[in-house]
């Protein structure tokens, strides 16, 4: 039985999860007898607690034999919920994320056909390796691009600004600015 995602548990009970559902799958409240406990970055959590620390891009759940180690079957990258469609790949488009330090997961593409404004700081690099943004516009490895773009899945269509760069070929990284 699932229980609903966006309750908190009730008193002296926790939500035990697993890592293929994001929903808790059951409630469990004390007393807390057999429950087995692990520890990570100082924290105690009970068998079947959800985990992670900022700094990754994993899901951890707390279960038996658990030894500290961020590995299968205690721990699994974060699952996206943006959907990579083969059309922002075909376009050429930008993934954007809202952190700059922890790329996981992007939170929208920029569509090259609705990028209202590109100023580039090139790097001077001259290396093999280059990204690119839509059809011919290529960008040296280091390069920075001034982005902005209307979503026109944003239904208000409001104009977004991005700091792009060419860091991981094939297609430049953006975060919001």
């Amino acid at each position: 039985m699932i229980i609903d995602c966006f309750r908190r548990p009730d008193e002296g009970c926790y939500f035990v999860y697993t890592l293929d559902q994001c929903c808790p799958t059951e409630q469990i409240c004390e007393p807390f007898d057999d429950v087995a406990t692990c520890e990570f970055n100082g924290e105690i959590y009970k068998e079947g607690e959800y985990f992670n620390f900022q700094g990754n891009c994993l899901d951890c759940i707390c279960q038996k034999n658990f030894t500290g180690e961020l590995v299968e079957p205690f721990c699994k990258r974060k699952k996206c919920n943006i959907e990579v469609t083969e059309d922002p790949i075909s376009d050429k488009s930008a993934p954007v994320y809202y952190n700059d330090e922890i790329r996981c997961c992007p939170t929208q593409f920029i569509i090259p056909s609705y990028a209202t404004n590109l100023i580039t700081i090139p790097s001077g690099n001259t290396s093999q390796e280059k990204c690119e943004f839509g059809n011919n516009n290529f960008y040296n490895l280091g390069d920075i691009l001034f982005v902005k773009y209307i979503n026109p899945k944003n239904y208000m269509s409001i104009e977004q600004s991005a700091i792009c760069s060419c860091t991981l070929p094939p297609l430049l990284t953006c975060t919001i600015v």
